[in-house]
């Protein structure tokens, strides 16, 4: 799913995914940025620096980088539409200031190919200060199948 067109009327937009189901098993959850409106998106090495901790009933994995490719949200979700699928928010923070990195910060559940429910709470950052005016959220395979992701524009006070 691509937003486009994120306006300088906003200083943050909060994402909020409801009961994403992938086409595919076992998939992850993966963001790209864009400063072309979504012509294309970015995702060469070392345009991203993340961390992450995954959390289910039988583990705990911190995790991150700074050269990634993309950012992963989260890891192996399952896609049985009645069981399986994401749900929790993202906040994008300044993504129009051109002399500051776009950064974000998330808190996501999901069920995995197990049917557990896991847990991912994350930040990262784009790793150069540019105007970030379009986001790609899509699964690393498939497509997102059924569920729904919703925007909110943020005012600055």
């Amino acid at each position: 799913a691509d937003f486009t067109n994120l306006s300088t009327e906003y200083f943050a937009y909060k994402f909020v995914f409801e009961y994403l189901h992938p086409s595919t098993d076992a998939v992850s959850m993966d963001i790209y940025l864009s400063t072309n409106n979504g012509s294309s998106f970015i995702s060469s090495a070392g345009a991203y620096r993340n961390c992450r901790n995954l959390t289910t009933r039988t583990a705990n994995v911190a995790s991150g980088g700074n050269a990634a490719t993309k950012i992963s949200l989260i890891e192996s979700v399952g896609n049985t539409a009645s069981v399986e699928a994401v749900w929790g928010d993202l906040i994008l923070v300044n993504p129009d200031n051109a002399s500051q990195r776009t950064a974000m910060t998330w808190s996501l559940a999901y069920a995995n190919p197990a049917s557990e429910t896991s847990r991912s709470d994350g930040a990262a950052f784009r790793n150069n200060a540019e105007a970030n005016n379009a986001i790609r959220f899509q699964f690393s395979s498939g497509t997102i199948s059924s569920g729904s992701i919703r925007v909110y524009g943020m005012r600055a006070a």
